[in-house]
This record gives structure tokens, C-alpha cells and sequence, in this order.
């Protein structure tokens, strides 16, 4: 329902306050996750969807979608990329070595899926390495 008292306090604002003011940073259009599954060794990813929720069940479907149940969200962005980093090391007592990363670029989403591999593991080697964007 329309507020009148709020469109008349909205109209006695002054020219000068209104052209002063920041522009409103834009909420986050298109939503991305990445969901894993430790014992399947499986991820997935989910990318445009207009909610950081519709995005997080989207991964996990895509996930459990290839016969995998215990799947669970790892990371989340908008409006950017999110990354996937494998430790040439592989699998450790039946644990894959995985980073995960987001950024507004491939590259920073991998650099910082890169950081976040567990401690020890990130300088061995070359990484198999994924990644995807959501579309402005």
C-alpha cells in the first residue's frame, strides 16, 4: 500500500541533498555456488540465479543429480566467479585436497581458491583447476 506521508516527506527533501547523495550500490543480480561432496569426491557448480539461496540449492541438486548424497555448500558469489583448485597431491586418506575460491575474475577466484587449499599443499606442483561466472 502507498505511504502519503512518505511521498510528502520524500518530495520536502532538497535539490541539493538529493544531488549530494552517493549513488545506492546495486544489490547483487546473479547469485552462484559451488556445492561438494567430501566421499563422492564430487562438486558442482550453479551459476545466474537472482537469490544466493536459489543458487545454493541449485548446486547442491547438481551435486546429489550425479548419485551423491552428502553434498554441502563450500562457497558463494555474485555477481563473479567462483573456482575450483585440486592438489596435485590428490587424495589423502580418502579426502581430496580441494580449494575453493570466488572472485571478480577467474583468475582472483582461483588465486583465492588457491590460498584457501589446506596448509602444506598448495605449492606442490600444477592444479587441475575449474571455474564459473555469472553473466551480468
Amino acid at each position: 500500500m502507498f505511504n502519503k506521508s512518505f511521498a510528502v516527506a520524500a518530495l520536502s527533501v532538497s535539490a541539493a541533498a538529493v544531488l549530494a547523495a552517493p549513488p545506492a550500490a546495486a544489490d547483487p543480480v546473479n547469485w552462484g555456488a559451488i556445492s561438494l561432496s567430501v566421499w563422492g569426491n564430487v562438486y558442482a557448480f550453479s551459476i545466474n540465479h537472482p537469490t544466493e539461496a536459489d543458487a545454493i540449492r541449485a548446486a547442491d541438486q547438481a551435486c546429489k543429480g550425479q548419485g551423491i548424497i552428502d553434498c554441502r555448500m563450500m562457497v558463494t558469489f555474485a555477481d563473479g566467479c567462483g573456482a575450483v583448485v585440486t592438489s596435485p597431491l590428490a587424495i589423502v586418506a580418502g579426502f581430496p585436497i580441494v580449494g575453493f575460491g570466488k572472485g571478480a575474475t577467474p583468475e582472483e577466484a582461483y588465486a583465492d581458491a588457491t590460498r584457501n587449499l589446506p596448509t602444506g599443499t598448495g605449492s606442490v606442483g600444477s592444479f587441475d583447476r575449474e571455474h564459473a561466472c555469472t553473466h551480468p
